[in-house]
């Protein structure tokens, strides 16, 4: 419950992943290096959210997950 799973090629050695709510607060911000691929747990009540994916190699990427 709550899993998600992202596979981000290309993306650097670096980046950040992070979960805002519906109204833009941060939830939770996480560093990666070396990876291609994320496990997440969203531990969080079910609604809307959105994954902020941020490298500097990378124009960052904003990504909607339905929690249900």
């Amino acid at each position: 419950e709550g899993f998600v799973h992202l596979i981000v090629a290309d993306l650097g050695n670096e980046f950040d992943v992070r979960l805002f709510d519906l109204t833009g607060k941060m939830i939770t911000t996480k560093s990666y290096s070396n990876t291609d691929e994320i496990d997440f747990q969203l531990d969080e009540s079910n609604g809307i959210y959105f994954l902020e994916i941020v490298s500097p190699s990378f124009k960052s990427k904003r990504i909607k997950v339905v929690k249900i």
